[in-house]
C-alpha cells in the first residue's frame, strides 16, 4: 500500500474517532437537555392543573374540572389527563382509555405531598412523559390524584434530526480531511518520492551513475524533508561517482604497476641471460685486439666489438638500476583495518555486480608487514575473486591468527579452478581471463610479495563450489623476509 494511501487512511480513522466521539457527546448532551426540558414543561403543566383542580374539588365543581381538561387537550392534542379520587377510582378520564395502567405510580409517590412523580415511558428512548400528583385539600387531606401523560414525538423528532445532522457533519468532515490529506500527500510526498524512485530505478537499470536527477515538478517547500532526502541521495550518487572514478584510476595504476614489475623482472632475467655471454664475447674481443697487433684490420674490428659490448653492458646496468624494486618496509601494523580498507574500496564494484562482499576478522591483529605491499596482495586477490564470482554470488575475506602466522583467506563462489593448472597460476603472464581482461601478473606479484614476507600462498577448490586462496606469513618475519 502506498505511503499516501496509508497516511490518508490513518488521518481519516483518527478524525472519525475524534469527531465521532465529539458527535456522540453532543447527541448525549442534546438528549439530556430535551429530557430536562420535557420534565420542566410537564412539571409546570402539572402544577398549574393541580392548583386549578384542587380549587374546583374544594368547591365540589367536578364539571369545571372536566371542562378544564377538555380545553387543555384542545390546546395540546395528544395530552392524556385522568382525575382519580382518594380511593383511586377514576373521576374524570379525559379521553384516557386505560388510566388504570398507571395507578401503580400512585404507590411510588414521594412522601412530600407537594412533590409530583415524573417518569419516562419507555426509559431508553421515551415516547411519553408521565406525571402523578396528589391533590391536597385545605385540611391537608388527600382529595384525589392527577395522572398526566404527554407524548414526546416532537422532542424525539428533534433528537433524531440532531443525530442525523451530527452524523452527516462527521461524515463530511472525515471525507474532507481524507481528500485534503490525499491531495497534500500526493503533492508533497507522493510526487517527490516517485521522482526519487524513478531516478533510483534508472540508475539500477542502466548500471551507470551518470544518470542525472530529474527536474523538480509539482509543489514543494524550499527546505522540506523530501527535498533534503533528494539532495542527500544526489550527494551520495556524486560520492559514488567519485569513488568509481578513483577505483578506475587505482585499477589502471595497478595494471601499470603490474606491467612495470613485469618489466623489472624481465630486465633482471635478461641481464642474467645476456650478461655472462656478453662478458665472454668482450673477453674474446680483447684477446683478438692483443694478439693481432700486426693485423690492423682485425684489431680494428675486434676493438669495435669490445666498445659495443661495453656499451651494451652499461645499457643493461642502467636498465637494472631503473627496474630495481625496493625491498619490503617491514613495520608493526594492525592488519585488520589495512585489509578492511581494501574490502571497502571494492564494495561498490561488488554491489554493481550483485555480489555479496563480506569480511570476517578479529577486532585487531598486530603483525609485522609492509602495509602497501600487503594491501596490494589483498587487492589482487579480491579483484580476481570478484571477476570469478557470478551475479548473485558472494566473496568472503577471512583474516585471523593461526599457529604464529597471519592467515588471509579469500573465498569466492565462482566455478573454481582447474587444479591441473595450479602451479601455472602463479607464473608471469599466465591468465585464464578472456583477452583484454587480465595481464597474468597479479598472482605472480602476490607470490613474490608473500615470499618476501617469509610466507606462502596456496589455492584450493571449495566443496560447495568456488576457490579459496590462502596467504600465510609469520606474525614477525625476520629481516630479508626469512622467518
Amino acid at each position: 500500500m502506498r505511503l499516501t494511501v496509508r497516511l490518508t487512511l490513518f488521518l481519516m480513522a483518527v478524525s472519525l474517532a475524534g469527531f465521532g466521539g465529539l458527535g456522540w457527546y453532543l447527541v448525549r448532551v442534546e438528549r439530556f437537555d430535551l429530557r430536562e426540558s420535557a420534565v420542566a414543561e410537564t412539571s409546570l403543566l402539572g402544577r398549574s392543573l393541580q392548583v386549578a383542580i384542587e380549587n374546583a374539588l374544594r368547591d365540589r365543581q367536578v364539571e369545571d374540572v372536566q371542562e378544564t381538561i377538555e380545553k387543555l387537550r384542545r390546546v395540546e392534542p395528544g395530552l392524556l389527563v385522568a382525575l382519580l379520587d382518594s380511593g383511586g377510582a377514576v373521576v374524570a378520564p379525559s379521553a384516557w382509555k386505560a388510566p388504570d395502567e398507571r395507578k401503580d405510580l400512585l404507590r411510588t409517590l414521594p412522601a412530600d405531598q407537594g412533590q409530583p412523580l415524573i417518569e419516562f415511558e419507555p426509559e431508553g428512548f421515551p415516547g411519553n412523559v408521565v406525571l402523578a400528583q396528589r391533590l391536597i385539600g385545605d385540611d391537608a387531606q388527600v382529595l384525589g390524584y392527577l395522572l398526566l401523560a404527554r407524548p414526546l414525538e416532537r422532542l424525539n423528532e428533534d433528537l433524531r434530526a440532531t443525530e442525523r445532522n451530527v452524523a452527516l457533519s462527521v461524515v463530511l468532515v472525515v471525507l474532507s480531511i481524507g481528500l485534503l490529506s490525499a491531495l497534500a500527500g500526493t503533492l508533497f510526498i507522493g510526487r517527490p518520492l516517485s521522482r526519487l524512485m524513478g531516478w533510483m530505478r534508472r540508475i539500477r537499470e542502466s548500471g551507470s551513475l551518470a544518470e542525472e536527477a530529474p527536474p523538480s515538478a509539482g509543489f514543494s517547500f524550499s527546505r522540506d524533508e523530501m527535498l533534503a532526502l533528494e539532495q542527500g541521495f544526489g550527494a551520495m550518487v556524486v560520492s559514488l561517482r567519485e569513488a568509481d572514478r578513483k577505483q578506475a584510476e587505482l585499477e589502471r595504476g595497478l595494471r601499470q604497476f603490474d606491467k612495470l614489475a613485469a618489466v623489472g623482472q624481465l630486465a633482471a632475467g635478461l641481464a642474467h641471460e645476456i650478461g655472462s655471454p656478453l662478458q665472454i664475447m668482450c673477453g674474446r674481443a680483447r684477446v683478438l685486439v692483443d694478439q693481432n697487433a700486426d693485423r690492423p684490420e682485425v684489431q680494428r674490428q675486434a676493438g669495435i666489438l669490445v666498445s659495443q659490448g661495453e656499451r651494451i653492458s652499461r645499457i643493461v646496468e642502467r636498465l637494472l638500476s631503473f627496474a630495481r624494486v625496493r625491498g619490503p618496509l617491514m613495520e608493526p601494523h594492525d592488519v585488520v583495518p589495512l585489509i578492511r580498507s581494501v574490502v571497502e574500496l571494492l564494495e561498490y564494484q561488488a554491489r554493481r555486480a550483485s555480489i555479496t562482499l563480506s569480511m570476517v576478522s578479529p577486532p585487531t591483529l598486530s603483525a609485522t608487514c609492509d602495509r602497501d605491499l600487503l594491501q596490494q596482495v589483498a587487492l589482487n586477490l579480491l579483484t580476481n575473486a570478484l571477476r570469478a564470482a557470478q551475479a548473485g554470488g558472494k566473496v568472503i575475506v577471512e583474516l585471523h591468527e593461526e599457529e604464529g602466522n597471519v592467515r588471509l583467506d579469500v573465498v569466492d563462489s565462482g566455478g573454481g579452478i582447474d587444479l591441473a593448472m595450479k602451479e601455472r597460476l602463479f607464473e608471469q603472464f599466465f591468465t585464464t581471463s578472456p583477452e583484454g581482461e587480465g595481464t597474468g601478473l597479479g598472482l605472480a606479484i602476490v607470490r613474490s610479495i608473500v615470499t618476501e614476507h617469509g610466507g606462502s600462498v596456496d589455492v584450493a577448490n571449495e566443496a560447495a563450489g568456488g576457490a579459496r586462496f590462502t596467504v600465510k606469513w609469520p606474525l614477525t618475519p625476520k629481516a630479508g623476509g626469512k622467518p
